[in-house]
């Protein structure tokens, strides 16, 4: 499920880029910190939000680096394709539960009753 970055896709990161991520940094902290409070606080809108600024401004996003699409459509194949009143234990990547790849929808729609754990 894991796709190789290209070298087009590293040398496509200029010094604008960078220059932001450096602001970002000054602005908000540690930028992975910062996504773990987020996370740890279910903020799920802001992470996919900052996400798309971030590669908006010309940087990868995690799911740069995975096959989304077949990773959220073989997810939700076997947990939906369970057997009523089995649980599961899933962890994903948080590009899978936000933003333009969260399947927790799709999975409720499959009768699958989604619980976050604290």
């Amino acid at each position: 499920m894991q796709k190789p970055p290209t070298l087009e896709k590293v040398n496509s990161v200029g010094p604008d880029a960078i220059t932001y991520l450096l602001d970002l940094r000054r602005r908000i902290g540690p930028i992975g910190a910062y996504v773990d409070e987020l996370y740890k606080a279910r903020k799920s809108a802001e992470i996919a939000s900052l996400g798309e600024e971030i590669a908006a401004k010309g940087n990868f996003t995690p799911t740069d680096f995975m096959d989304a699409d077949r990773l959220r459509a073989l997810s939700v194949e076997r947990i939906a394709n369970l057997p009523a009143g089995t649980n599961a234990f899933v962890i994903l990547p948080i590009g899978l539960l936000s933003g333009p790849y969260s399947f927790l929808a799709e999975l409720r729609s499959h009768g699958a009753e989604v619980t976050a754990i604290n």
